[in-house]
């Protein structure tokens, strides 16, 4: 349903999630899509070694500066179109990383992933959608319909607010590159 990944989209209302996945021999890339990852927090080789965040530009960077780059543990990290690629030193073997991460919710609506205290927020979304859905279709009391829309739409966006006022904050550091 539309609007679990919707209220996803608007905050990190999931728990961080921890799941492994397996570097191949010889490759940077290693496919994340099937974890639905919104943005990564941590990731972790070889049991409790931590990864440094690196950035595209940096790993494009120790790309150009060898052709042939140095196998082994990987020591960086970075996620970009749905893969995680460690480098500074190409895998020379297979290598599991544990990956902490936010992610989008599941299409799945059978299992929503939500804790109880989003019930509302997810009652009024859904309500909001169906009346949208009303106002399209051929109905004799079009005013009405708009009302129930507004009516449900505010108190969707009204929980939503709520909800990510309670989102915890951290202190992080982001690279900034400007391209010089």
């Amino acid at each position: 349903m539309d609007i679990l990944h919707d209220i996803s989209v608007q905050g990190d209302f999931l728990p961080v999630s921890d799941s492994s996945l397996t570097t191949t021999a010889s490759a940077a890339a290693v496919d994340a899509t099937a974890l639905l990852v919104k943005h990564i927090t941590d990731v972790w080789i070889s049991g409790d070694n931590r990864l440094d965040m690196g950035d595209k530009a940096d790993y494009l960077g120790s790309i150009e500066r060898s052709s042939s780059p140095p196998t082994g543990e990987p020591k960086k990290w970075f996620f970009w179109n749905d893969s995680i690629y460690v480098y500074d030193y190409l895998p020379d073997d297979e290598y599991t990383l544990r990956v902490e991460y936010y992610k989008y919710h599941d299409a799945d609506i059978e299992d929503i992933e939500y804790p109880d205290r989003f019930r509302n927020m997810i009652v009024a979304g859904v309500l909001s959608k169906l009346w949208d859905g009303v106002l399209d279709a051929a109905v004799e009391d079009k005013q009405y319909a708009l009302a129930q829309l507004q009516k449900h739409h505010a108190m969707y966006v009204n929980e939503l607010d709520k909800h990510r006022m309670n989102i915890p904050t951290e202190v992080v550091q982001i690279k900034y590159r400007d391209g010089f």
